[in-house]
């Protein structure tokens, strides 16, 4: 943040704010009186200040924000503990409230709710697992990152795997039978694309994101192994998941070819637990982590919030 302006009243907020973003240049946002307990400037700072650079492929990558982050852990918590999530059959395929939806997804980005709101108003299966759907669909990068996303297409595309859509454009195959493709991969190329995964996600930076990837494969691939219950293989949950964890930096070749990474996720998601184990259970602490450019972008904010006695305490 380069540049703040002031409302002229006793204790006063910035409400302008100019940004230099390294990707999409200089940004200047105006903001009316927060309302209620919501923090509108703070919200938009965490998602416009969340980049970094990646030294060793010197390269820049968009970070998850804070907030979102934090949005997504408490779905997450509040699917795992829902005793309805293993049984309720399509469970990502139904409708739920948009209206809803949207406000909830809101009350979570502003970080006014917390799980224990969750549990006691919006305990709502269907809710909480089209809500996990929209906040992927809706993050400013691929929960994987959009680089190391492209990375892992491009690795398991030299796996060579025989994919069952086409096998079954030459004949029919049963939908329990969609997933036996990647339910015959070798330990080899399995253990070439956990390699290549180690790789991207090796050290305490992406710790957080690596958490993040994990709980959610590790939910539905938990979904999956309940096929007679829910109806939900591993090739359904990638074609619902395909645009949630689609590279940004893929968005206009999606239209030519929208179905390029349903392998990949399906892959993922079937062998989740070996591609992405977990040594101990994740925590909050883990998972919802500001990186550096934006902690520091939200220590100055405060600061700039202080009246002049608190300065001068």
């Amino acid at each position: 943040m380069s540049f703040a302006a002031f409302y002229p009243k006793e204790k006063p907020k910035p409400n302008l704010l100019q940004i230099k973003h390294p990707k999409i240049g200089d940004i200047l946002l105006r903001f009316t009186g927060d309302k209620h307990e919501r923090d509108l400037m703070a919200s938009w700072l965490k998602v416009l200040t969340s980049w970094g650079v990646d030294r060793k492929r010197n390269r820049m990558y968009v970070a998850i924000a804070s907030n979102f982050s934090y949005a997504m852990w408490c779905v997450l918590y509040a699917l795992y503990q829902h005793p309805a999530v293993l049984s309720t059959e399509g469970i990502f395929r139904r409708d739920t409230n948009v209206t809803m939806k949207h406000k909830f997804c809101n009350d979570l980005l502003y970080e006014t709710l917390g799980v224990a709101d969750i549990l006691q108003h919006y305990n709502d299966v269907v809710l909480l697992a089209k809500t996990l759907q929209y906040m992927l669909l809706n993050l400013p990068c691929s929960i994987f990152g959009d680089d190391n996303f492209d990375d892992l297409v491009q690795t398991c595309q030299t796996l060579q795997i025989e994919n069952v859509i086409d096998v079954k454009k030459q004949r029919d195959v049963e939908e329990a039978d969609l997933d036996s493709d990647v339910a015959g991969m070798t330990s080899v190329q399995l253990k070439q694309l956990r390699d290549c995964i180690a790789r991207i996600y090796a050290g305490s930076k992406t710790r957080h994101r690596y958490g993040l990837i994990a709980l959610t494969l590790h939910l539905l691939k938990q979904i999956t192994m309940q096929y007679a219950q829910n109806r939900m293989t591993c090739h359904a949950m990638s074609l619902l998941f395909v645009m949630c964890f689609e590279s940004k930096n893929n968005a206009q070749q999606m239209l030519q070819n929208p179905l390029r990474s349903v392998l990949l996720i399906k892959v993922l998601i079937f062998h989740a637990y070996y591609l992405f184990p977990a040594s101990q259970p994740w925590k909050m602490a883990d998972i919802v982590v500001a990186e550096k450019q934006e902690k520091l972008t939200l220590e100055k904010y405060g600061e700039l919030q202080l009246s002049k006695e608190q300065k001068q305490n």
